[in-house]
């Protein structure tokens, strides 16, 4: 689990080729209100740089669970989520809660058929993704 976060964070460093700013915009079908499972299924989506399309959502409780196939190795990755202060806490299923200063900082930010997550980055990057839902 340590290797995939590793490997996520080189992803979202390198993958902004040194710059303190990367957008991707993705629009998605999805019901006219943003829910907490869609919500915690994006999060996942941006800080996997995966699409969010092949993700899976339950809840227990306040707690979501996302889970997917990775593509390359058919390995089945599961995450957790939870939503504090208006922040997302977010998971490995069996790891701790990534809620530390060196940990990546998830947030989001919901405006009519718009969600945008942001990732802050502990060296101070960041990126953001934006979903949009069509009526």
């Amino acid at each position: 689990m340590k290797k995939i976060l590793l490997l996520v964070c080189i992803v979202l460093f390198f993958g902004c080729n040194e710059k303190k700013h990367l957008e991707c915009n993705v629009i998605e079908t999805v019901s006219p209100k943003f829910t907490n499972g869609d919500i915690a299924k994006f999060a996942i989506a941006t800080l996997t740089n995966e699409s969010e399309q092949i993700m899976d959502v339950t809840n227990e409780g306040e707690k979501y669970f996302v889970s997917y196939n990775r593509k390359s190795d058919s390995e089945k990755l599961k995450y957790k989520v939870k939503f504090e202060y208006g922040r997302i806490i977010w998971g490995t299923i069996n790891g701790r809660w990534k809620k530390g200063h060196s940990d990546i900082r998830v947030k989001y930010r919901k405006n009519k058929n718009t969600l945008m997550i942001t990732l802050n980055m502990s060296d101070g990057s960041m990126a953001v993704r934006e979903f949009t839902k069509k009526n």
